[in-house]
């Protein structure tokens, strides 16, 4: 175990005088500290005077402990208060148990399947909104393995093939996964929409969702390199997309699709 040491000198900024006046009400010590050593606190004086503050650089997550469990469950590991801290601070046990085929399978389905009606309300949507932050925590290996997974991805755009309305928390969660994977495997995902040939009618058909709206948006303006970015542009501007925007705001289009719609974000695009 990682111990470290903080230097304090007599002739430093250090308040001394404060620190014997601990020793003397909490030890009985002597006014000064020279050759003591009380452990208790963690803090030695030598006998030249020198003062050293002895603490542990160190703490083991309890999410260490349950994982050395072999039946360990995935919503015993989120029903951990740290185990986002811990996904993003890379814990080597974690994200080796996350990026577990079931396991990202299974944090896909919570951000994509509508949680049960019997659930209390309180709890209903815990599970899907951890598993959308540890999914969108930018671990190379969870992208790598949402990104280079075909099953996972078909499983992730099943969402857009359920019946409008969205559950709009759910699609939030959607639409800020397959951002992440935008932004850090633009090519792949990429390919992977254009193979969908009901890609653009779905997001057209989901376009008074504003989660989806944003996501769309994020793919005319965000994906880099630049070439990527414009055969996108020129992919979508095949499908005729802003033609079919604009269609939607026209007086025949439902009331709530069309005041959805922000126009003006895509004017400037």
């Amino acid at each position: 175990m990682a111990v470290g040491a903080v230097f304090c000198s007599p002739n430093t900024a250090c308040n001394v005088r404060w620190i014997r006046g601990l020793f003397r009400a909490t030890c009985g010590g002597p006014d000064g500290v020279r050759g003591l050593s009380v452990k208790r606190f963690g803090v030695t004086a030598s006998t030249s005077g020198t003062m050293f503050w002895k603490f542990d650089l160190h703490t083991t997550s309890h999410i260490d402990t349950l994982l050395e469990k072999e039946d360990v469950t995935l919503t015993e590991i989120m029903d951990e208060e740290d185990v986002l801290q811990e996904c993003k601070a890379q814990n080597r046990k974690l994200v080796d148990f996350l990026v577990r085929p079931q396991c990202m399978e299974d944090l896909v389905t919570y951000i994509t399947r509508e949680p049960s009606e019997d659930m209390d309300e309180k709890l209903k949507y815990k599970y899907p909104n951890i598993s959308c932050e540890l999914l969108t925590s930018d671990v190379g290996q969870i992208n790598d393995r949402l990104g280079e997974d075909e099953g996972l991805l078909m499983k992730l755009y099943g969402f857009l093939q359920n019946e409008p309305p969205l559950n709009p928390l759910l699609a939030s969660f959607f639409s800020k996964v397959l951002s992440i994977l935008i932004s850090r495997k633009p090519e792949q995902i990429v390919e992977f929409l254009r193979k969908r040939e009901d890609f653009v009618d779905l997001m057209i058909k989901h376009i008074g969702t504003s989660a989806i709206m944003d996501l769309l948006l994020r793919m005319l303006t965000c994906i880099e390199p630049q070439q990527l970015r414009q055969d996108v542009l020129n992919w979508l501007n095949q499908e005729k997309i802003i033609q079919r925007l604009v269609d939607m705001v026209q007086p025949s289009q439902d009331e709530d699709v069309s005041s959805s719609f922000d126009i003006q974000k895509w004017w400037h695009w």
